[in-house]
């Protein structure tokens, strides 16, 4: 680290003390810092690029905290002070959680972001450098359990690839052979056209005789149509 004499520093502008203070924090994770001058000679520190018709300006590099990986504590696993779920042995309903907790990460670290954003706009000026940086960091902690969580989360997902494509697989073949058994029942049976009231005759007996077996098939089919059709649901990402 640069050290400076104590005399030294008093040349530096607060906001120069905040990004020189961001500059020599321990490595860690990148984030964007920018100095430009505009047109009236004022030196800014911000997050977004400078506009075109600044004067001159430079991205610093500065580093304002460490990434973060998974940690097991006890019998749960946590990313930071953030627990980490269990993950269901039933595939479909593990799909399903994992993809809702990782839309919920994603929400969060938005809003990390932009709280982030926030307090950078309202703070790089006025606070200390050593109580901004201090805060700075606290906002970076946040962000970084974030991607750990959903970097996590989408290790999980992605180890349930095989098995999401079976359920969504499954589905369509009892779908397809739920219309072959209703194609072989109208190839061998015919249709019943009749309505209204029903003259039970040999030719209606016959053709319910022919029938049943392939409306006990289709019954059993439709039970498990069903549970397959809310499994395929449960993994779709829609």
């Amino acid at each position: 680290m640069t050290r400076y004499p104590r005399n030294a520093l008093a040349r530096f502008t607060k906001p120069a003390l905040i990004a020189l203070c961001l500059v020599c924090l321990s490595p860690s994770v990148a984030a964007k810092m920018y100095k430009w001058v505009d047109e009236q000679g004022n030196t800014h520190y911000t997050q977004t690029p400078p506009p075109k018709s600044a004067q001159q300006g430079k991205q610093l590099n500065v580093h304002t905290g460490s990434a973060v990986t998974v940690q097991k504590k006890g019998r749960k696993y946590y990313c930071g002070k953030h627990a980490l779920p269990k993950v269901s042995e039933n595939a479909a309903a593990a799909i399903a959680r994992l993809q809702d907790h990782i839309a919920r990460w994603e929400e969060n670290i938005i809003r990390s972001k932009e709280n982030r954003e926030k307090y950078i706009k309202s703070n790089a000026r006025r606070s200390t450098r050593s109580s901004f940086s201090a805060q700075l960091r606290e906002h970076d902690r946040e962000i970084a359990q974030r991607e750990c969580q959903i970097k996590w989360g989408k290790q999980k997902l992605a180890s349930f690839d095989d098995e999401k494509a079976s359920i969504v697989k499954h589905h369509e073949e009892l779908e397809t052979l739920r219309e072959q058994v209703e194609r072989q029942k109208i190839s061998a049976c015919g249709t019943d056209s009749r309505t209204g009231v029903i003259v039970v005759d040999d030719a209606y007996r016959e053709y319910k005789r022919c029938v049943r077996p392939f409306d006990r098939e289709l019954r059993k089919l439709k039970g498990r149509i069903r549970t397959a059709q809310r499994e395929a649901k449960l993994v779709s990402e829609d």
